[in-house]
């Protein structure tokens, strides 16, 4: 299934974003795994990305009914921004300098695998 530019502009704009403010999304990610588990001291840490995130949500249900998808939209964008943010933030652990993807190459897979990785209408089974 080809892939539409404006899905392509979207995956682009995002990691950029990302990239632009590694160390404030860093600092988001991984502020929760200290000193505040019961969610006292910062309640609303835990749902900074929610409220986006659940934005995306309408368009993503779009393309899951008109690709066959199968599962939950709302799973669906999370899990493409979780790779987005392990992309921005751990991509340069992901892999050596030799064999890293030059950042065009990053954002094809990565719209690819979003319009077509929960592209399997059969379930899973054991």
């Amino acid at each position: 299934m080809k892939c539409s530019p404006t899905s392509r502009t979207f995956t682009q704009d995002l990691l950029a974003i990302l990239d632009e403010h590694r160390g404030l999304v860093a600092a988001l990610v991984f502020a929760r795994a200290f000193d505040d588990p019961d969610r006292t001291v910062f309640p609303q840490l835990g749902s900074d990305f929610a409220e986006l995130l659940g934005s995306a949500e309408p368009a993503m249900r779009v393309e899951s009914e008109a690709r066959g998808f199968r599962g939950l939209p709302s799973v669906h964008v999370r899990f493409m921004f979780g790779l987005a943010i392990t992309m921005s933030l751990r991509g340069d652990r992901l892999f050596t300098a030799s064999d890293r993807p030059d950042w065009e190459t990053l954002l094809d897979e990565l719209t690819a695998l979003t319009l077509n990785g929960f592209g399997s209408s059969e379930k899973l089974t054991n």
